[in-house]
């Protein structure tokens, strides 16, 4: 797969609908890889994922607050830091919940105990399945994963169930990513795979602002 097939989205203009409400489950890499040197001077890459989804949290508060998200940290276990909340009426308990983020420890990078736990939740709210609900599940990982092939069969399991997951590799360079793993737990849509590559603090932050908003991500 070529870098360009592997980094493009489906629509670059495809935002949400405004009168559809969104359900968001995030999978956030909580290893100990992430707390090494980030994108900028004294800067985690905890720290920039922190205050990306922070950001991402209030532009969805203030432009789409009838939607929803759900917040799950993981290394070698998943940790549900918050069920699925109304990002107006329970901003405050989805931001403890990613300030918990920043303190989960573990060893190992697996997904597949997160999204185990994301398809539970998708099982579970049976209004997640009504007209006018999108569930995304947006997923990011620093490093190399070690679920396979047990997390392809949840991610095809959420897929067909009408979940739209979105994977992101975050690291200074491609080679730290599994992303040709990365690739196949993603969605795909009209030949395009929903994965991207983010390798500087900028393009994080700017990729989870328009995540607020829009369902599909490309620049370039």
């Amino acid at each position: 797969m070529s870098d360009r097939e592997r980094t493009r989205f489906a629509n670059p203009m495809e935002i949400l609908d405004p009168n559809d409400t969104c359900v968001d489950i995030l999978l956030n890499d909580a290893s100990p890889s992430m707390d090494e040197q980030g994108f900028e001077a004294k800067k985690t890459k905890r720290d920039h994922m922190h205050e990306a989804t922070e950001e991402y949290l209030e532009i969805k508060r203030q432009q789409r607050p009838q939607d929803y998200v759900a917040v799950i940290g993981y290394s070698h276990r998943a940790t549900l830091c918050c069920e699925p909340a109304n990002v107006y009426e329970q901003h405050r308990e989805i931001r403890d919940a990613l300030a918990k983020l920043k303190t989960l420890s573990g060893y190992g990078t697996r997904i597949t105990p997160a999204l185990k736990m994301a398809l539970n939740l998708v099982r579970r709210e049976d209004w997640v399945h009504a007209d006018g609900v999108l569930v995304r599940v947006l997923a990011y990982s620093d490093g190399q994963d070690q679920s396979q092939p047990g997390a392809l069969r949840l991610a095809d399991e959420l897929k067909s169930m009408g979940v739209m997951i979105e994977c992101f590799g975050i690291a200074r360079n491609r080679h730290e990513v599994d992303e040709a793993f990365l690739c196949q737990v993603a969605s795909e849509t009209d030949g395009f795979v929903h994965y991207r590559f983010l390798g500087d603090g900028e393009l994080v932050r700017r990729t989870f602002t328009k995540l607020a908003t829009g369902t599909l991500v490309f620049e370039g």
